[in-house]
């Protein structure tokens, strides 16, 4: 009987050892522990241009000294790229202007934006605030009018959570 209980408890121990493990295994380290099992959303409402209400998956990546956040993909509904400061790992909290372009000669604080829609339009005013960002996730949410190459414009209002 002595016998029974100790190979019980020894099937037991390495049970719980390997349940342990393959929890461990479930997080990326490299991604904050986002293994794609959880997804960033966006849900924004469109007036003008292609007015209407769009939402899905919101992600971020890096490009060099670039933050790029994506609103959809295939191509993405929208597009935002922030340049990073040479002091930046990422985009910091706060309010920021909506633009067309970012790189050489943009203010220190603006993003870029680009609706992909029936039209591409781009940032003319308003704002995007960062309200949070870190750890894989960036928070805010945007109010901006955007134009196109032929003059047309549209307003942008929602948030988003975009992961890495």
């Amino acid at each position: 009987m002595k016998k029974l209980k100790r190979v019980f408890g020894v099937f037991l121990g390495i049970t719980l050892l390997t349940a342990f493990v393959a929890c461990d295994k479930d997080k990326d380290d490299e991604n904050n522990g986002n293994e794609g099992n959880a997804q960033g959303s966006y849900s924004l409402s469109v007036t003008g241009g292609d007015a209407g209400s769009i939402s899905g998956e919101a992600t971020y990546e890096f490009d060099n000294d670039l933050v790029r956040i994506k609103f959809g993909d295939n191509p993405p509904d929208i597009v935002m790229n922030y340049s990073l400061k040479t002091d930046e790992d990422i985009i910091p909290v706060g309010i920021y202007d909506p633009v067309s372009a970012t790189g050489t000669g943009m203010p220190d604080n603006s993003i870029a934006v680009q609706y992909n829609g029936d039209e591409t339009y781009f940032g003319e005013s308003g704002t995007v605030e960062i309200t949070s960002s870190g750890n894989g996730e960036i928070s805010g949410s945007v109010n901006a009018v955007l134009e196109s190459i032929g003059g047309n414009t549209m307003t942008v209002e929602g948030d988003f959570t975009a992961l890495q």
